[in-house]
């Protein structure tokens, strides 16, 4: 007793205002481990065998030091877990079988008293503290199978009736093709079933032709710059492999001392990337048609429908089969409470959300297709744009895109001030335990993401008329060249630049974390925003050649089914888990290796049936009775 007395007392002098920055593994040791699995498939093979995993918050009704020492570890949230809440997933048929004598589990679903008494024991007899139940939890059962729904079935039909179509229009393409019928003579519906011939869609994922205006073809780097986010995404989401259920908790947050991975964990930023890129798109191929035709209000139905059904088209299934399939294809002390409850059963009630790309304003959709929030805020910055653009003209335009710049870096401030909210997302550990907290939410809101969109809009309208003018840049070069080489350090740079958020100091001033959070998304969209233009005007042409690469073409084009197939493999790895994972950095760079070689994969089968298909359906409406090579 003296000793645990000395070994508090010696703890006591490492903390400063109630916070414990550091602790050794063996002062580590002494707390209980955050997250802990029995053995799940002996547990169910036993009659009556009966698991549960749950969330527990551990507590003591005196004054214990231990706890102390817990809470005062804990209340350093940017690198820390909240020790005080632990996860297990408990045999209880084996644990604590005089539990169950008292109950019938055949007639009642409710075990929560039973499993909060069971780990309460476990962990009053080994740390004298105490543990109650305070999220749901999910039981497994003996003999336990989940029956198919209507919802199922009613997937399964689709999923058919899909499957149907390919062979069809695959069917008649090589009949078409032996006849060496002339192909402009197809109409009707065998015009639109031509649209789901899976050697046609093959040939044009295949093509690394760059047709149309010539100065579209100076934006084929940006294949490239699609592989090289895309590929930073899925490193980043990994870690949800390796956010719970390891048995190394403290490696997990010693990783917030590596220069590293704390650029990884500030990698967030990088989705700027991807709406600057959205907003360049919008406004320069806008700009581009104009030389064609007006772009009148009259045009913005047809272009919004097109852009709807373009993105739709691959991402209602992914939603669906969330809700519905997905149950069915794994079990284990996870499965239930983390694909089942969470994911499948936020999918079950806010698919709707994501049918009118509505769903990252729906705070309690936490866990279905969480990547969808950029899917959505993108939707609804590109009719923003759009609206912008065919409302506007020359100067009113920049002013208008100007003053929606302003308002959208306004917003942001003032939600940091309001709900006293970090500069912006910090990837701690507890955000990827939970997704519950206010700075996730206002991450995925549309608002706070406009500067960005604008940015690009303004990259569209400045190398548009640049290019117009032929500008001249010869003068330059060298200084431009220079410039471009610097990108990658500059943004380097930038991620490690969040880590000073991660610091073992009190919390950043208010004042502080505004001007950090208004500057920080502008900043990452400005450096892409010189990127795009350099790779135009060939600033460099090292970055230009390797940007250009026709390697990137066909996974360029795969991306977008890349987005959502990547976060499943995760989520199906992650659920089917039956032991704790140990946390190392090799085990973390195959994983993502291993994700990132799955999804790609696995997107072509998804983009020939499914999103290419359907998007030659919407071009061959568009265009009327004109032959489906023209929709490519």
């Amino acid at each position: 007793m003296i000793i645990l007395k000395i070994f508090y007392t010696l703890l006591s002098l490492k903390t400063c205002f109630g916070v414990l920055y550091h602790l050794n593994d063996s002062e580590y040791d002494h707390m209980p481990p955050i997250y802990d699995l029995d053995k799940y498939e002996s547990c169910l093979q036993k009659d009556k065998g009966v698991y549960c995993t749950g969330k527990f918050e551990i507590f003591a009704d005196q004054p214990n030091e231990l706890m102390t020492l817990i809470n005062e570890f804990s209340a350093h949230t940017a690198k820390h877990y909240n020790h005080s809440l632990i996860e297990r997933g408990v045999c209880i048929s084996k644990r604590c079988p005089n539990l169950l004598k008292i109950r019938n589990i055949e007639e009642t679903d409710d075990l929560k008293d039973v499993l909060e008494a069971c780990v309460n024991e476990s962990i009053w007899n080994e740390y004298g503290l105490q543990a109650k139940v305070i999220d749901k939890y999910a039981c497994d059962r003996q003999g336990e199978v989940l029956e198919k729904d209507i919802y199922d079935q009613i997937f399964l039909f689709i999923i058919v009736i899909l499957v149907m179509l390919n062979v069809v229009g695959s069917i008649i393409d090589v009949y078409e093709q032996r006849q060496h019928r002339e192909k402009n003579n197809n109409y009707g519906i065998k015009y639109y079933l031509l649209c789901f011939s899976i050697l046609r869609n093959w040939k044009s994922l295949l093509s690394t032709d760059s047709e149309g205006d010539p100065r579209l073809r100076k934006l084929r780097g940006l294949h490239g710059v699609k592989c090289i986010v895309m590929y930073l995404f899925i490193v980043g989401h990994v870690f949800y492999l390796f956010h719970a259920f390891i048995d190394n908790t403290h490696q997990f947050e010693k990783f917030y001392e590596y220069t590293f991975y704390r650029m990884l964990f500030n990698g967030m930023v990088s989705v700027q990337i991807l709406f600057t890129i959205s907003g360049f798109l919008l406004a320069y191929h806008l700009l581009l048609e104009s030389e064609k035709r007006p772009i009148t209000w009259k045009l913005v139905p047809q272009i919004i429908i097109q852009r709807l059904w373009r993105i739709s088209s691959a991402n209602v299934l992914f939603v669906l089969f969330s809700a519905t399939l997905i149950r069915h294809w794994g079990s284990g002390p996870l499965w239930k409470s983390y694909i089942n409850n969470k994911m499948s059963g936020d999918c079950r009630k806010y698919w709707w959300s994501h049918l009118i790309f509505i769903n990252n304003y729906i705070s309690d959709n936490k866990f279905c297709v969480v990547q969808n929030w950029q899917l959505a805020a993108d939707v609804q910055l590109f009719i923003l744009g759009l609206c912008v653009f065919v409302g506007t003209k020359t100067r009113g335009r920049l002013m208008m895109m100007g003053l929606l710049m302003l308002l959208g870096m306004a917003s942001l401030a003032l939600h940091i001030w309001w709900n006293d909210l970090d500069a912006y997302m910090l990837l701690i550990p507890e955000i990827y335990r939970t997704f519950d907290l206010k700075s996730y939410e206002v991450h995925k809101y549309t608002h706070v993401n406009i500067p960005g969109f604008i940015i690009g809009m303004m990259t569209g309208q400045v190398l548009y008329h640049m290019q117009k003018r032929q500008v001249d840049i010869s003068k330059y070069k060298n200084t431009l060249n220079m410039i471009s080489h610097a990108m990658i350090p500059l943004i380097m740079v930038l991620f490690y630049s969040g880590s000073y958020f991660y610091e073992d100091a009190e919390r950043a001033s208010l004042g502080v974390r505004i001007a950090y959070g208004v500057a920080y998304r502008p900043t990452m969209s400005l450096l892409t925003a010189f990127i795009i233009v350099a790779m135009a005007m060939r600033f460099s042409d090292f970055w230009c050649d390797l940007l250009e690469w026709e390697g990137w073409v066909v996974p360029g084009k795969l991306t977008y089914s890349v987005s959502l197939i990547h976060v499943f493999y995760i989520i199906i790895l992650f659920g089917s888990r039956t032991q704790l994972l140990q946390l190392t950095a090799l085990n973390h760079g195959l994983a993502h290796v291993g994700v990132a070689v799955l999804s790609y994969l696995t997107a072509i089968p998804y983009c020939l049936l499914v999103e290419a298909p359907l998007n030659r359906v919407m071009k061959a409406i568009a265009n009327g009775n004109v032959h489906a090579k023209k929709a490519d």
